[in-house]
């Protein structure tokens, strides 16, 4: 099955930011290869469907961002055994993270007719 287009979105805005932090070729080679479906299905839409899509994939790349920062600053806390309520904070920092790049994948998905790969999450604490 070929992965829903929201998805590869995402990865491609997380391998953008693993890029970032490794001089990985497969992180590379990963990176084309899904900017490269991406193109091919942006191609494929009117333009006001491209110009939000691009958008979205930055508002995408930027929740992906806060999440990887979070998670970090959350090993960080374990690490240096900061009390429970700084653990609690940067837990709350990461949900909210990954709420909005739910969100995100959620409106590509309408986008571009994928209606039926939203993520829906069901009792989950980032949504």
């Amino acid at each position: 099955m070929k992965m829903p287009f929201a998805d590869v979105c995402d990865r491609y805005t997380i391998v953008k930011l693993k890029q970032q932090h490794t001089k990985d070729e497969n992180i590379i080679k990963q990176v084309k290869i899904y900017k490269d479906e991406i193109d091919t299905v942006i191609k494929d839409q009117d333009e006001v469907k491209q110009v939000k899509i691009q958008g979205l994939l930055l508002d995408l790349e930027y929740a992906n961002k806060k999440v990887w920062d979070a998670e970090g600053s959350l090993r960080e806390a374990i690490d240096d055994n900061l009390p429970a309520e700084e653990y609690k904070w940067r837990t709350i920092i990461t949900k909210q993270g990954n709420k909005l790049r739910h969100m995100f994948k959620n409106m590509i998905s309408d986008l571009v007719n994928e209606s039926e790969f939203k993520d829906v999450k069901v009792d989950h604490g980032s949504m």
